[in-house]
């Protein structure tokens, strides 16, 4: 008599490697890539689906994308399939387990989940040098200034901003004429 063998497919996956910043500041949004490999004996198609998730499932710690659907139409055993997504950190500075993992759709969790702690940090305020004031006249004068670090803020704009009381704020008369980061520049003042 003869004999058959049955191959049972297995999925399985482990991972290769988590592209993403170390640091991140609260609420921004950041480009990350997880590299997965499959190690089991099945070809992950996009039918079945297979996909990688946000791992514990129902986390929300990392905003943005949950799930993500794979790189290519098929990852053959042996394969590496790069997944690349963008996430929004926390609101709340600290440091967070980055984790993700493979899911056979309606069938199991499989593989490694492969993690990484990003650390949160809280925006602070940039640096600003001011130049004096020149070209004073009744109602005109010019300054500016240098942002010389963001601070790890997003600065979109700067100038200078005035009034005819004293302790100016932006809801006062201001200038946007200055670079957000990148060099000095200079502001006319009107209206004095």
């Amino acid at each position: 008599s003869g004999s058959s063998c049955v191959t049972i497919p297995v999925d399985n996956a482990s991972c290769v490697s988590i592209t993403s910043p170390d640091t991140v500041v609260t609420g921004t949004s950041f480009s990350s890539t997880v590299t997965v490999k499959n190690t089991g004996n099945t070809t992950w198609d996009q039918v079945a689906p297979y996909g990688l998730l946000v791992s514990p499932w129902g986390q929300s710690t990392w905003g943005g994308t949950v799930w993500n659907g794979l790189p290519s139409s098929t990852i053959a055993p042996n394969a590496n399939a790069p997944f690349t997504f963008t996430s929004v950190a926390p609101s709340t500075p600290g440091t967070y387990a980055f984790s993700w993992q493979m899911l056979h759709d309606g069938v199991a969790w499989f593989g490694a989940v492969c993690t990484k702690n990003i650390t949160v940090i809280a925006p602070s305020l940039p640096t600003v040098t001011t130049n004096s004031v020149t070209n004073i006249s009744q109602t005109t004068a010019t300054s500016g200034g240098n942002v010389t670090s963001n601070g790890n803020a997003t600065v979109t704009v700067s100038g200078i901003a005035w009034n005819k009381t004293g302790n100016p704020t932006t809801g006062d008369s201001k200038t946007t004429d200055g670079w957000a980061i990148g060099g000095p520049w200079s502001s006319n003042m009107t209206g004095l």
